[in-house]
Order: structure tokens, then C-alpha cells, then sequence
């Protein structure tokens, strides 16, 4: 995989996705290289997962996607990757995922983005409580995308369904540049 460290990101793969989440993931994709890391993602070709992987191949990084078999059929795959692990669903997915990356980082997507979000969220939760150190998680909240899963989090806390130290175990963060000050800490 090379020495780099792995970032796993998650982001949009819809065909609605506005071009402004599209130029965001490829712009994303372009500093994680710049910045060191190499990428793990899930592998797709559409929307903001193709440009994330073009912004990493286009400034020499290292892309390893991750994706279920039937998409790949459905030829939804990135195959320019330079891995590409074809899994049996998006259970192993996630699991693969986690398996292979050093932090996770969510850029604005739907769906299947929260569900990657908050399963890692979940592994975080659980790590933390058996003593183990948990991977960083970085959520770009790029113009107020994710302020209202931060206000249903932070009800959460004050509801006591949540401990309010799992705060600690995410960033919600306003810029691309935020995400990687925090993910050099």
C-alpha cells in the first residue's frame, strides 16, 4: 500500500449530486495527496466519488477502493484504481474499510455516506470503551453541510442518550484545511 498513511473517505456517488459536492470531492482528493496520505474509498466512479479518486490520481496518489461485486457488475467501478477489492457486500465493505485506513474523513453525501459515518462512529464508541484508541473521524461541515447532524448529535448528549465524551471521538469541521490540521495532530 505504500508508506504513506490512509485516509478513507466517504462522499455522494448519486447522479443528482450537485457539481459544487463534485469540485469539493476532486479538490479534496488533490490535498489529501498533497498532504501525505494515500486514499481508501469505496471504489465507485460516479459523482463525488469519481472526482475524489481523479483528484488523487491526477496529482500522483495512491487510490485503493473498496466495492461490492454487483456494483462493480453494474459497472459502477473506478477501475483506474490503483487497487481495487472487490467485496461481497456493504457490510464487508465497511469492515475493509476500517480494516485499512489509519482516519475516516465525510465529505457532504447522502445515504450511504451517513450509514459509513455513523458505523464508524459506532466502531469509535465501542473502541473507546474497551480501552482501545480509536481512529480520528473528520466530518467537513463545508457550508453548514452537516450542522444539522451536529445539532441532532449534541441533542443526543443532552438527552443522555449519548455520553458527551464521545465528542471526543469526532471533528465536525468547517474547511478542508481544518480536516487536515486535525488529521496531522
Amino acid at each position: 500500500m505504500g508508506s504513506a498513511r490512509r485516509i478513507c473517505v466517504f462522499c455522494a456517488s448519486a447522479s443528482s449530486t450537485p457539481s459544487e459536492y463534485i469540485t469539493l470531492a476532486e479538490q479534496f482528493g488533490s490535498e489529501l495527496v498533497a498532504q501525505g496520505f494515500d486514499l481508501v474509498w469505496g471504489g465507485c466512479k460516479s459523482a463525488a466519488m469519481g472526482a475524489l479518486a481523479q483528484g488523487v490520481r491526477a496529482r500522483g496518489g495512491r487510490a485503493v477502493g473498496i466495492i461490492p461485486g454487483y456494483m462493480r457488475e453494474e459497472g459502477l467501478a473506478y477501475e483506474e484504481a490503483d487497487e481495487l477489492i472487490v467485496v461481497s457486500n456493504l457490510l464487508e465493505r465497511k469492515l475493509r474499510m476500517k480494516e485499512l485506513s489509519h482516519a475516516f474523513v465525510a465529505l457532504p453525501g447522502g445515504i450511504g455516506t451517513l450509514d459509513e459515518l455513523i458505523a464508524q462512529l459506532a466502531d469509535a464508541v465501542v473502541d473507546s470503551r474497551r480501552g482501545v484508541v480509536p481512529a480520528k473521524i473528520a466530518i467537513l461541515n463545508w457550508e453548514g453541510f452537516y450542522a444539522n447532524l451536529e445539532q441532532l448529535l449534541e441533542g443526543l448528549y443532552a438527552r443522555g442518550l449519548a455520553h458527551g465524551s464521545y465528542r471526543t471521538l469526532y471533528r465536525i469541521l468547517p474547511t478542508i484545511e481544518n480536516v487536515f490540521s486535525y488529521l496531522k495532530q
